[in-house]
């Protein structure tokens, strides 16, 4: 829904966050990854190769709703319309995420990057040799939760070598 017409009319039922598809990638380019692993179960070996996951959501279905706040400068109580903020957390079987969890908006305490790219990717940091599991079999997921307990999670295997 377009912003300037996303809370007229009636609210519509509470959904959960339309997470679509879990890109692996090799490099992270001015904050961007790029360089898509495009096996259906990735080689990773993590003596070499650098390995960033990015979601992927449909930003057209994340919902707008009504919420009534109290305005510190009139002391009157105000309904203004909000969208809802995704935040989507990473977990491994196998390994650590940096950083562990995203939002699909900047806090405002930050300024957009110059490319105008909000990064909601995370780089997976492998483990130790010693740490792989015994069929080197990795699975990662990534849970999006929205603002009203909305959530929805998908996972992706990869494979790990020395």
């Amino acid at each position: 829904m377009p912003p300037d017409t996303a809370c007229s009319g009636a609210q519509a039922q509470n959904t959960n966050p339309d997470l679509q598809n879990i890109g692996l990638f090799r490099h992270r380019v001015d904050g961007i990854p790029s360089d898509l692993y495009v096996d259906d179960v990735p080689t990773i070996s993590i003596a070499t190769d650098s390995l960033y996951v990015q979601p992927t959501f449909n930003e057209f279905t994340t919902e707008h709703y009504l919420l009534r706040v109290k305005n510190a400068q009139t002391g009157m109580v105000e309904t203004q319309c909000r969208k809802e903020l995704l935040t989507f957390q990473f977990f491994a079987t196998a390994g650590t995420f940096s950083p562990e969890e995203r939002t699909s908006e900047l806090s405002p305490i930050f300024t957009t990057p110059a490319n105008g790219h909000i990064p909601i990717d995370a780089q997976w940091n492998p483990p130790k040799a010693a740490q792989i599991p015994a069929d080197g079999m990795v699975t990662i997921w990534v849970v999006a939760r929205d603002e009203r307990a909305g959530a929805s999670w998908l996972s992706h295997k990869l494979m790990l070598t020395p």
